[in-house]
């Protein structure tokens, strides 16, 4: 058991005025026996009552006291007027127990008119300056680091024992000390910052924290140790707790502050914008307590108009620098440079997983892609499915690690968030739709020349690549089409045909269903569970094989009755279906409570892994 060899006091921002009362309570807090050396003039303070001695004020009053104190045990040392109790003083010296090359502790410290936290030396993060008390439980124990200067520490006796008196010019005590704590660290002693451990102080940051001040980098001394501190882990330290700081300290007053990386949304209508859009929306009507960014390409917030459509949200075509407490990615990222932007932006990050397609189809892939999803099923703090069917998808691929946030969020579906009655009071043409894009799992083109075949007096529009020539088809290039051309082409068909192989949730038939349409999809556990969750006016229909998809539409063509899949059957008695909204309630809550339960530890393995691809 470690034990307290004795006290040195800097009384240089001490007003004489106020030193009886100061020392009366250092002397309550320590104890009647403990020694206190002083650092400072006899005859400019009234007499220290108990053991002490009074030193010089400069650097000759560090190796003094460690001499009379060593012999005993271990040397507190403090810039007046901290005060600390023996609690936090035990707590210094078990800090010591944990590693016998821990050299100095030290604790944190909280303004006392706020009970906020002071911010860590470094940095220049003026919004994190403080800390909301209960970020506490955001961090771990204790942190091992470089040397800094601050009000309170405590210096182990084999490090105090090696100070020795400087024969040079004179020099200020704290300065002196700074020296030494540095010489150690040279010989391998680190030290550690007690987060438990908290002592209140009226005083400013400019006490606390001596060489935090603008004018105190310019000294050289401080120069170096702020160099190696980029190296060591206090410049890590602080850059978290500035998000910290942004996660924790708007509660309850303020909203959460919550970046939308939308720069997977492109310059025309698809899958993805539409899903992001409708996502948006929810947001908008579930209005939740978040002060909301969204970063989209300047392409993409042009085309579809961002700052108009959301006059509540801020819009930004490049990455802030702001820090937040959570970023969303509001679909998978396709390279780890997405990733570390995030990382370095927020406390917590999010990734909304459409489907694992590309992973699975390779050549739609990066060959970054592997990596990058294998990452985030280990180091994202939240992991949210538009569809039951895309997690099961993802969790067999990659290895979820344990602690990862997940949810299954539904996009809509919902008949009233994409019917539009103009354009469902259209009459019926006589075209089959053909739905998809030039993909090969789309199955456009054979499903095009199958049904051309089987059906050669049909008129049918095909979106997708052209396939070979037919006298009956119409193709059209996905992509660019309109969003009201798109839902013209579905309300109108005859019915709609979805050839996909592999779909995360099929937006397309969702719509054209809410449309009214007999869709006809190939038979996937998807389809049972969107079907399970809907009331749509129109029929969802599966197919195996080509010769089903042709007797199938053949029966449809003609007013046969088919093989549809039942609807609502997950719905319970008057539940409504998914909406937009509730879908973005299902996203508040997961955000929210993985803001709540950041983990400590989990940052920093992040931090430390995204570090080896990007120093």
């Amino acid at each position: 058991m470690r034990e307290l060899g004795g006290v040195l006091v800097d009384v240089e921002r001490l007003r004489p005025e106020t030193a009886a009362g100061y020392f009366r309570d250092l002397r309550e807090r320590l104890g009647p026996s403990t020694l206190v050396a002083i650092s400072g003039r006899r005859e400019d303070y009234r007499d220290f009552p108990g053991p002490s001695c009074w030193l010089e004020r400069d650097a000759r009053a560090l190796p003094i006291a460690s001499a009379r104190t060593v012999n005993r045990g271990d040397l507190l040392v403090l810039f007046a007027p901290i005060l600390v109790d023996a609690a936090v003083v035990h707590g210094l010296l078990e800090g010591f127990n944990l590693d016998e090359l821990v050299g100095v502790t030290q604790p944190r410290f909280s303004d006392a008119a706020t009970d906020a936290l002071w911010a860590l030396p470094g940095g220049d993060d003026g919004e994190a300056e403080r800390l909301p008390r209960q970020s506490l439980s955001m961090l771990p124990n204790a942190y091992l680091t470089t040397e800094y200067l601050a009000a309170c520490l405590a210096i182990r006796r084999e490090v105090a024992a090696s100070f020795a008196l400087d024969s040079g010019p004179a020099q200020r005590l704290f300065m002196a000390l700074l020296h030494e704590m540095r010489s150690a660290r040279r010989r391998g002693y680190r030290t550690l910052v007690m987060n438990r451990l908290v002592v209140a102080s009226v005083e400013p940051r400019s006490v606390i924290y001596p060489f935090d001040e603008p004018t105190s980098r310019v000294d050289r001394l401080a120069q170096v140790t702020r160099s190696a501190d980029d190296w060591f882990n206090t410049a890590i330290h602080r850059r978290r707790e500035s998000l910290v700081a942004r996660a924790r300290r708007a509660r309850p007053t303020e909203n959460i502050p919550i970046l939308l990386d939308c720069r997977g949304v492109v310059d025309h209508h698809n899958g993805t914008s539409e899903a992001v859009f409708g996502l948006l929306e929810g947001l908008s009507l579930e209005n939740p307590a978040w002060d909301i960014e969204l970063c989209f390409t300047p392409a993409a917030a042009a085309y579809h108009r961002v700052p108009a459509r959301f006059p509540g949200m801020s819009v930004s075509t490049t990455l802030s620098r702001s820090k937040f407490a959570a970023a969303i990615c509001l679909n998978q990222p396709w390279n780890l440079s997405t990733v570390n932007d995030l990382h370095r932006r927020a406390l917590t990050v999010l990734f909304n997983i459409l489907d694992t397609i590309a992973w699975d189809v390779v050549y739609l892939a990066n060959p970054e892609v592997d990596k990058v999803w294998h990452f985030i099923a280990e180091h994202a703090d939240g992991l949210f499915y538009i569809s039951a069917f895309s997690k099961q998808r993802f969790n067999f691929r990659f290895r979820i690690a344990p602690g990862i946030h997940q949810a299954v969020t539904h996009l809509s579906l919902a008949s009233e968030d994409y019917c539009d009655p103009a354009t469902a009071a259209l009459p019926q043409g006589d075209h089959i739709l053909v739905f998809g894009n030039h993909y090969d799992h789309k199955a456009v083109a054979p499903t095009v020349d199958l049904l051309s075949r089987a059906f050669p007096y049909q008129r049918i529009e095909a979106i997708g690549p052209h396939a070979q020539s037919h006298h009956n088809v119409s193709f059209r290039q996905s992509g660019q089409l309109p969003a009201g051309e798109i839902d013209r082409l579905i309300a109108t068909a005859r019915l709609v045909v979805f050839p996909s192989h592999y779909e995360g949730f099929g937006l397309p038939v969702v719509k054209a269903l809410s449309y009214g349409r007999a869709v006809v999809v190939r038979s996937s556990s998807l389809w049972q569970e969107i079907a399970g969750l809907m009331r749509m006016p129109g029929q969802l229909i599966e197919f195996v094989t080509p010769q089903d998809l042709v007797k199938t539409v053949g029966q449809l063509l003609n007013g046969e009755p088919a093989d549809v899949l039942p609807l609502g059957r997950a719905l319970v008695d008057d539940e409504p279906p998914p909406s937009w909204r509730r879908c973005a309630h299902g996203l508040v809550r997961l955000v929210e409570s993985t803001v709540a339960g950041a983990d400590a530890e989990k940052w920093y393995e992040r931090d430390r892994t995204l570090a080896l691809a990007y120093p």
